[in-house]
């Protein structure tokens, strides 16, 4: 149903739903990327890593720990300023 006041979402909050659902599938290869992108759309470390704790309760705490260091594996390498990985085992 649309109505005369939809919007569209912003890349902000693409971003963050990317994640989420990454997160929720448990594909880790394609978070890391995922979690740059919606950090360079000003999606905050703090709000990612708040998702990953909350969604838990309904993925699993498995995913959600590896997802909290995928996250923090990109914190690492934007502090060093290191390139990022394509995310895609070859």
């Amino acid at each position: 149903m649309v109505t005369a006041n939809a919007q569209a979402l912003t890349e902000r909050q693409k971003g963050l739903a990317a994640c989420a659902c990454l997160m929720a599938q448990g594909d880790m290869n394609h978070l890391e990327p995922a979690v740059r992108m919606a950090l360079d759309n000003g999606v905050t470390i703090n709000e990612l890593k708040e998702a990953f704790s909350q969604l838990y309760a309904y993925t699993g705490f498995p995913r959600s720990l590896n997802a909290l260091g995928v996250l923090s594996k990109v914190f690492i390498r934007m502090c060093r300023k290191e390139p990022a990985t394509s995310g895609v085992s070859q």
